[in-house]
């Protein structure tokens, strides 16, 4: 398929998408591999999208950060001059923002690799923002990362809140926002329209009058989103009273959350999430920008920091921090006497231990022939959709631990104990197998095979498996042959 800018430029697209949203497909172009299309489906055309995109490639935000944005870069039409899309750069990421955010973590990532993923996030919204831009949607499925190298990539700019004439009304709104990062203003005055408006619903920010998403609405999700990054990946409106039970307390969920203003360090709140530390586990600086976001800035929207504010506090926390002596990917500031984060993971195991043992299930329901098996949907195959895996890095310098942190600490002390015992009895077979009879060396030979064989399963697989004591059982039985045959003998 061929497609044309608006200069006559060609570009020969791929057929397929090799990804797929809900505004359209990704395709890449043959012959460059630094750039992708975006096709918009049919019914997301219309001349007000067009006009956007050709205000913003005609106004990109400095070069220093256009390489981590999704920026169109020059607007595409088909043969009869039909607006199609845009060509944007090919982002190197390897996962999403909201991937780093699980916990327990899935992925090993140290705290200072949280710190400048956060000061990285900061430098792009600082951008953004200096270009004259509102990002609206922080929704961090919209955020990519590379966790190999710390750089982040900005997905969907198409989306952004940019607004051309306030006096006149020209505004390329935002439409979406993702639960829980609207901040409280905007919320509040979306419902007064919904009352008075129950038709627009369902279409709140595109019919809410103006001023809805501005650089202050930006900078209330941006805290949330440094809240998530130095806090085990939970939301900072999490909170719940601190006369009432982890079990019992119900802080609401996304936007409910923040129109309760359940923030979990406010005066006589706590975190529901036992794995959230205490606030004072950060640095004082660090502590005041919070409240200047999520207290003060509850009135005063003015008063939250801006993401300039954010990136030289945490550059300054990053050179205050110290290894964690007993997990590598803990860092605490150096003024405390334990890691915090060592103590909240206990917390944790602890507060899901318990629940476990009070819990009792049923027996489970049988399974019949015709029995329809749910799988989550991240397992699922999604037609059309491709998205990249979290994946650890090869040739530099590892950021993940290996295939035996999904282990505990006991069983990884028994991995390595039965790594050591398998090479030195394996070294010991060797020096049997000189002096030995034909009939010894073979059974040896075998053993030693099988031995190394099973080794290798096991070090696959990254667990403990019964290979592994095969492996050393069959170690032993040279030894018992010639002892037999020495008897016999």
């Amino acid at each position: 398929m061929t497609l044309y800018g608006r200069n006559k430029k060609q570009y020969l697209i791929e057929d397929n998408p090799f990804a797929s949203g809900g505004e359209g497909n990704i395709h890449k172009i043959i012959g460059n591999e630094d750039i992708l299309v975006k096709l918009y489906h049919d019914g997301h055309i219309n001349r007000e999208l067009e006009e956007k995109i050709i205000y913003m490639v005609s106004k990109p935000p400095e070069k220093q950060i256009i390489n981590q944005l999704a920026w169109p870069l020059e607007v595409i039409y088909d043969s009869l001059f039909n607006f199609r899309g845009f060509i944007m750069n090919r982002l190197d990421i390897t996962g999403e923002l909201s991937e780093v955010y699980v916990y327990p973590p899935k992925v090993a990532i140290t705290y200072t690799k949280k710190i400048i993923l956060a000061q990285n996030i900061c430098t792009v919204i600082h951008g953004v923002h200096q270009a004259g831009y509102i990002f609206g949607d922080f929704n961090p499925q919209n955020i990519g990362v590379n966790i190999n190298t710390g750089m982040v990539a900005f997905l969907d700019t198409d989306s952004y809140h940019i607004i051309i004439n306030k006096n006149t009304g020209k505004v390329y709104r935002c439409l979406v926002c993702a639960p829980g990062y609207a901040a409280p203003e905007l919320l509040k005055k979306c419902k007064k329209h919904i009352d008075n408006h129950p038709e627009d619903r369902l279409r709140a920010y595109e019919k809410t009058p103006l001023d809805t998403f501005t650089k202050y609405t930006d900078r209330f999700a941006l805290a949330i989103h440094m809240f998530r990054l130095l806090m085990n990946g939970y939301t900072p409106f999490n909170g719940i009273s601190e006369g009432v039970s982890e079990s019992e307390g119900s802080p609401g969920v996304g936007d409910e959350a923040v129109r309760r203003d359940n923030y979990c360090f406010k005066q006589g709140n706590k975190p529901q999430a036992v794995a959230v530390p205490k606030l004072d586990v950060l640095p004082d600086y660090v502590q005041d920008l919070f409240s200047r976001a999520f207290i003060e800035g509850k009135d005063m929207p003015e008063n939250r920091p801006s993401a300039k504010e954010w990136y030289f506090a945490l550059e300054r926390y990053e050179q205050d921090v110290v290894l964690c002596n007993d997990n590598l990917t803990h860092m605490y500031r150096k003024e405390l006497n334990e890691c915090p984060w060592c103590i909240a993971d206990k917390k944790y195991f602890d507060y899901v231990s318990s629940i476990s043992i009070q819990d009792k299930f049923g027996t489970p329901i049988p399974l019949f022939e015709n029995t329809v098996v749910w799988q989550p949907t991240n397992l699922r195959k999604q037609q059309g959709y491709v998205k990249n895996s979290m994946t650890s890095p090869t040739n530099t310098q590892s950021i993940f631990t290996s295939n035996t942190s999904r282990l505990n600490t006991k069983q990884i002390k028994i991995v390595r104990f039965v790594d050591i015992l398998q090479m030195v009895i394996a070294l010991i077979n060797i020096i049997l197998w000189f002096g030995s009879s034909s009939v010894v060396k073979y059974i040896i030979l075998v053993a030693f095979l099988i031995g190394i064989g099973t080794g290798c399963i096991k070090k696959i697989c990254g667990k403990i498996r019964i290979s592994s004591w095969i492996a050393i059982g069959m170690y032993f039985v040279p030894w018992i042959v010639n002892f037999i045959a020495e008897e016999q003998s």
